[in-house]
């Protein structure tokens, strides 16, 4: 039996259709047949998870965690008599790859990393919409511009993570950056361009970034750069906008090559209305909201969909409760990223998160379904590092009289 169940675990056919209906396109909420065969499927695969991951063993602490962060949610939805299917459908599939990473990082890590590649078309099918339609694919009721993987400050949330698993299987297998992840990296990066989303290209600068300076073995990450340390720093930078206007000592960046203005496109409002509805509902919040009754929350217009800022979301959503439960969940990620450090997996799930962490400032990060797997992915970081990866071969190439390794 246990044999069976592990060929289950390393099989590429299920790993691949599990991640092709849990990440769906955000394109194909608009066609509504399509709509809801990928809810319905999606809600069947979250139930068999769930139920997988009540009887595997051992039972990870990430798992615990996973159920104690969802469940919390789910219980100040019912507090507040919000609409129960409206959580599941914006929640569920999150739900099931935060599942799926904690069993398959278990049981079969390396089916999990090495498929985990299918999702890369998803990238290149979204740039080839954003070619196609350069002022927009299809038209919603909140942004007129949106391509194969939605609104253009949404993409980044699902291209990002799947840039990171691709690094980690091209580490894995051939020790280095290969040219398919360069040009993975390189369309990644023209298409946060083409649609013009300043927090993307923020995002993605601060991943990059930090991968090309710390990417060896040999260029060890400063102490003070841990997913704690940035996480606190994010709150603190927001503090800092929301009561002594620290965006006026970065003007240029904003103004000059964000192209922003210093009020981030109207948000210093809506952080202020976010605080004082906060206060009404501290400790709980009010439950999953959707974009209509952040609007209808805030008295505002379209734009007002969500607080703009990704702690906001979590404590309007859930209150300090959830508010607790999510930094102890980077906490533990942090502790387990610090504990293998010296690991290049290590290194590319920390940029990822702390990019995530940095666009949180101005965004909610909603509509995100592989954002809290990265943070499973942390927790369970381990499981990755014991997999190992080969050396890096050097070619000699000979220029006049001197040998140089490249």
């Amino acid at each position: 039996m246990k044999l069976k169940s592990q060929r289950l675990y390393e099989s590429k056919i299920l790993i691949c259709l599990l991640l092709l209906v849990l990440i769906k396109p955000e394109y194909f909420n608009e066609v509504e047949w399509l709509d809801k065969l990928f809810d319905y499927t999606k809600l069947a695969i979250t139930i068999l998870l769930i139920f997988v991951s009540i009887i595997s063993k051992p039972v990870h602490k990430s798992r615990i965690w996973i159920i104690v962060f969802y469940g919390a949610m789910l219980f100040a939805t019912i507090c507040g008599s919000r609409d129960l299917y409206g959580y599941m459908s914006a929640n569920f599939s999150s739900l099931a790859v935060c599942l799926m990473f904690d069993i398959w990082l278990e049981k079969s890590p390396k089916t999990l990393v090495s498929e985990f590649r299918i999702l890369e078309w998803l990238v290149y099918a979204n740039f080839v919409t954003i070619l196609l339609f350069p002022k927009g694919m299809y038209r919603t009721d909140l942004y007129t511009a949106n391509w194969l993987l939605g609104y253009k400050n949404y993409q980044i949330r699902t291209i990002l993570p799947i840039v990171c698993m691709s690094l980690i299987r091209s580490y894995w297998r051939y020790g280095r950056i290969s040219l398919r992840i360069w040009v993975l990296l390189i369309c990644s990066a023209v298409t946060f361009v083409l649609v013009d989303s300043a927090t993307s290209l923020v995002g993605y600068a601060v991943f990059v970034g930090l991968l090309m300076l710390y990417h060896s073995k040999k260029r060890a990450i400063p102490r003070v750069i841990t997913l704690t340390n940035v996480l606190i720093v994010s709150v603190i930078v927001f503090i800092c906008i929301i009561f002594f206007n620290l965006q006026n000592s970065l003007s240029y960046l904003i103004e000059t090559l964000l192209g922003r203005s210093l009020t981030f496109t109207g948000r210093l409002q809506v952080w202020g209305m976010s605080i004082s509805r906060f206060l009404k509902k501290p400790i709980l919040g009010y439950g999953y909201l959707s974009g209509d009754e952040f609007v209808k929350m805030f008295n505002g217009g379209k734009a007002w969909a969500h607080p703009h800022n990704y702690m906001f979301y979590i404590l309007l959503t859930g209150g300090l409760l959830l508010g607790i439960i999510i930094v102890i969940g980077y906490c533990m990620a942090s502790r387990e990223i610090n504990k293998n450090i010296s690991s290049i997996y290590s290194k590319i799930i920390l940029f990822t998160l702390c990019a995530f962490l940095v666009m949180g400032i101005t965004e909610s990060i909603t509509s995100t379904v592989l954002l809290y797997p990265m943070l499973v992915l942390g927790i369970n970081i381990d499981k990755i590092t014991a997999l190992g990866y080969p050396e890096r071969r050097s070619v000699s190439l000979k220029i006049g009289k001197r040998i140089v390794k490249i």
